[in-house]
Parts: C-alpha cells; sequence; structure tokens
C-alpha cells in the first residue's frame, strides 16, 4: 500500500526529482530559520514582553508582569480561593523554589501532581510573542501533567526568558545542552468550540491560566 502511494507521490512530482533534491539542499545549507518573523531582529527585550502580555490575555489568559518579590502573596491569594477545591502542586523549578516558604504552601506537593489537585503551578522556559504563547520543557521536578491536570494552571516566566518567535525560544533555552524528552506549548487555557460553535474553557485541561511575568532584577 505504501509503495503505491509513494509512486503515485513521484509521478505527480515529475521525472525532474534531482533538480528539486538539489534545490532544497541549498535552501538547507543557507541556514535559513523556517517561520521566523522579519520582525524579529528589530523588536527589543521590552517590546517583545509588551507583546507577549498583549497577545497572551487576547486568548483569555490573566498575565501580570510583576517583580520576584511579590509573586508568593500573589499567588498565595490564589491558592486560598481555588485550594479550596483541591490540593496544590508546586514544580520544583528554581524560580519557584521560594515559594514553599510561604505559609499558604504547607501541605503543598512539591514535583508531583495527581488528580485530586486543583492548582499546578509550574515554570515556563520560555514564551513566544508572536502568539503569546508558554514552552514548557519536560524534566525532573515538573512533570508534564502538572499544567494540564489541575483545573488552574498559575505560571511562572521570567521575563529574559521571552522571544518574539518560537525558534528563538526554543534555540536560547537548548543551546549547550541535550535536547529535552519533550516540549509542550501552552496558548492560553484549554479550550473547545466543536459543539455548536460555543466557546467552552477547560474542556482538555485547565480552566484557567495565570501568567506572572517577572521582571529582570
Amino acid at each position: 500500500m505504501s509503495a503505491t502511494v509513494m509512486a503515485k507521490v513521484r509521478a505527480a512530482l515529475g521525472p525532474d526529482i534531482a533538480s528539486r533534491r538539489q534545490a532544497v539542499a541549498q535552501w538547507m545549507a543557507a541556514g535559513r530559520a523556517s517561520g521566523t518573523p522579519a520582525l524579529a531582529a528589530s523588536v527589543s527585550a521590552a517590546d517583545a514582553v509588551a507583546i507577549f502580555v498583549a497577545r497572551a490575555r487576547a486568548v483569555k489568559a490573566t498575565v501580570d508582569v510583576i517583580a520576584a518579590a511579590a509573586l508568593a502573596e500573589r499567588i498565595g491569594t490564589q491558592t486560598a480561593q481555588w485550594g479550596r477545591h483541591g490540593g496544590v502542586a508546586i514544580a520544583d523549578r528554581p524560580v519557584l523554589r521560594a515559594l514553599r516558604e510561604a505559609p499558604w504552601a504547607n501541605g503543598a506537593r512539591i514535583g508531583a501532581v495527581t488528580a485530586t489537585d486543583a492548582v499546578g503551578i509550574v515554570q515556563a522556559d520560555g514564551g513566544a510573542a508572536e502568539t503569546g504563547t508558554l514552552v514548557l520543557v519536560s524534566g525532573h521536578g515538573q512533570p508534564t501533567a502538572m499544567a494540564f491536570l489541575p483545573e488552574h494552571c498559575i505560571a511562572v516566566v521570567p521575563a529574559s526568558a521571552i522571544r518574539l518567535d518560537y525558534n528563538a525560544v526554543i534555540r536560547a533555552h537548548c543551546a549547550g545542552r541535550d535536547w529535552p524528552r519533550s516540549i509542550n506549548l501552552v496558548t492560553g487555557p484549554s479550550r473547545t468550540a466543536d459543539i455548536e460553535e460555543v466557546l467552552l474553557l477547560g474542556a482538555h485541561g485547565p480552566r484557567s491560566l495565570t501568567i506572572y511575568v517577572l521582571e529582570d532584577c
């Protein structure tokens, strides 16, 4: 079956396959970054953060730019409300370790998540301003489910990790290190409009997404 399909593809491409292969090889050798916006080179770091905030809000995420010193108190206000309906899970990541000392974190699950948790707190490894998307890299201390299993997801991302486009975020994170097992791209809370084209939040993941962009010190 597959041989038949491939034969039809080759027939549709025509006899000049060699020149097509050469064109692709030349394009790859030129080192062009596929999909990189032309605007990327002219956007400052501050502008990238502003674009990220605006576009993340446009897809129903709640976004605030705050100082690191205010993070624990702000998250504590949310967990006081949402935590009544289940547990709180905090990823074991560097930016989030200071949260463990907060009074509201007593009893929180660190580095693990279960179906009974109402809140998952994660550290994003970057943000793509072009779509307001968080980049979450899998790894020890932050299981993938922590951003998807609880009803409410709180994500913290350093302003310095925000770039204009996906390529720049992933290149910056993976430079000089092994590629992770998985990279998840999260754009706003979970949603679907499959049923009579009515937008429904929380269909197959968190129904709310709060993003805290940490100001650079």
